[in-house]
């Protein structure tokens, strides 16, 4: 005798938001008759932090799907409804994949199959997106970014030829749903371009440690092979990744906030990093 359990969800994307009900269909293939004492669905949601072993709750939704009875041979199908809540009056933050915070939602589904059977347990993770939250406006406007890099603004930078770049961003308010954007112009003289890479870099934090941030990379995006005339407007252009991305969260516990990159490098092995930090919203 073989159990088959899966949870299929109604919305193919498996993306909800705070109040709303998920809803599916438990699938349960049988060979043979399977008697059980209860069937039960949990939702929850957590946030798990590399240096704290105990996950912080953030939603939770019990409910009983079916009572102790028999499941006959072949496919059964149960409908389910399950509130998507915070936990105690808790705040809830988007689903998010990282280095040393994640945050996850799932369903778990237990057949319970009393004391000399072994338990069928599913888990199935699903995504929770958000609205923007009430805010002061202006912090959500955007916010266009001038910078000119030379030799003169780098420290570590000295005895080379003259150079400059313009770097404009059309915002560092950057919406999750949009790419970041903007341009780069070069005024090299005698210098010879080699690449420009484009770096999207969380930055996490246990916020309730003396530990200091960590920063990882998340991708990168090549914007320039090879040399290119001076005064050539080139375009940036970075879409953001769901699951490694989300708003930018601060905490008592924990924060999780994003930068950008540029590492431009010159043949001669000069290498330029200009860190820009940014915020990321969701409308």
């Amino acid at each position: 005798m073989s159990t088959h359990l899966d949870i299929w969800l109604k919305r193919p994307n498996k993306i909800y938001r705070e109040g709303d009900i998920v809803s599916g269909v438990l699938r349960i293939q049988q060979h043979g008759e399977l008697r059980h004492e209860g069937i039960s669905l949990t939702m929850f949601g957590e946030v798990t932090l590399d240096s704290n072993p105990k996950p912080i709750q953030l939603a939770f939704s019990l409910v009983d799907v079916c009572r102790t009875g028999k499941i006959p041979s072949g496919l059964t199908e149960i409908p389910f409804e399950i509130p998507l809540v915070a936990y105690r009056n808790r705040k809830i933050y988007e689903t998010y994949h990282g280095v040393y915070v994640n945050i996850r939602y799932k369903l778990k589904c237990d057949i319970k199959r009393g004391f000399l059977g072994k338990n069928e347990c599913k888990e199935m993770e699903f995504i929770v997106e958000l609205p923007k939250r009430p805010v002061d406006r202006a912090a959500t406007d955007a916010k266009p970014l001038d910078v000119v890099i030379s030799p003169s603004t780098l420290r570590s930078l000295s005895g080379i030829p003259n150079f400059k770049i313009d770097l404009h961003l059309d915002s560092i308010v950057c919406k999750l749903d949009k790419p970041l954007t903007g341009y780069l112009v070069f005024q090299k003289e005698t210098l010879v371009l080699r690449s420009v890479e484009l770096q999207l870099v969380r930055v996490e934090a246990c916020t309730n440690t003396k530990q200091e941030a960590d920063r990882t990379e998340i991708q990168t995006v090549q914007i320039i092979d090879g040399n290119i005339p001076d005064n050539l407007s080139i375009p940036i252009y970075m879409p953001f990744p769901k699951l490694f991305s989300c708003p930018t969260i601060l905490t008592t516990n924990f924060s999780v906030e994003f930068e950008v990159n540029f590492v431009i490098t010159f043949k001669n092995q000069h290498l330029v990093n200009e860190n820009i930090s940014i915020t990321l919203i969701r409308e």
